[in-house]
């Protein structure tokens, strides 16, 4: 994959947040979820140098 991640591991993540590649978002859904889902797998993928990334279910 261009992301260098393992089909696995896509699937895995696309699981852990109700997703897949064929579904798509209701129309009521907010704007700002694929934002945050960015953000999210950021700080997972590349954590700033010395931090530590918590994560709290909303």
């Amino acid at each position: 994959m261009a992301s260098g991640l393992s089909l696995r591991t896509v699937q895995r993540i696309w699981g852990r947040i109700s997703c897949s590649p064929i579904a798509r978002a209701p129309s009521s859904a907010p704007r700002t979820l694929a934002k945050k889902v960015e953000d999210i797998l950021g700080l997972y993928m590349y954590p700033p140098t010395h931090a530590v990334v918590l994560s709290i279910d909303e």
